[in-house]
């Protein structure tokens, strides 16, 4: 496969959500560096796309900017979400059903039940 062929699978909007291209994409960047991936600065990261898109493909990605709101967007994009990946949701609604009446998550809640 090409890196343009590739690279123009990857940029779809279809892509954003295929595991399997962004699986590709890591293992390539992977190999193209040897197994050590450099960190990403953006030093004028303003809303944050280019830190948030190198944290997907599996980079370390490091953000600043001059201007104070364009440091909060970019800590509530990049810095925040981290934190609470893998946990289950707060809202009380959708935690409705997300756990047994023992207190354990439910390995099969009702919305995935078909």
């Amino acid at each position: 496969m090409r890196l343009f062929d590739f690279i123009e699978r990857l940029v779809t909007w279809e892509a954003t959500t295929d595991e399997k291209i962004m699986g590709q994409a890591r293992e390539l960047i992977r190999i193209a560096t040897n197994g050590n991936p450099p960190p990403l600065l953006d030093p004028f990261a303003g809303g944050g796309s280019i830190p948030l898109e190198a944290q997907r493909l599996g980079l370390e990605a490091h953000a600043s900017d001059l201007n104070p709101v364009a440091v909060m967007i970019n800590k509530a994009m990049i810095e925040i979400p981290p934190r609470f990946a893998d946990r289950p949701p707060v809202n009380p609604r959708d935690r409705k059903g997300l756990f047994t009446t023992e207190g354990r998550v439910d390995t099969d809640p009702p919305a995935q039940r078909s």
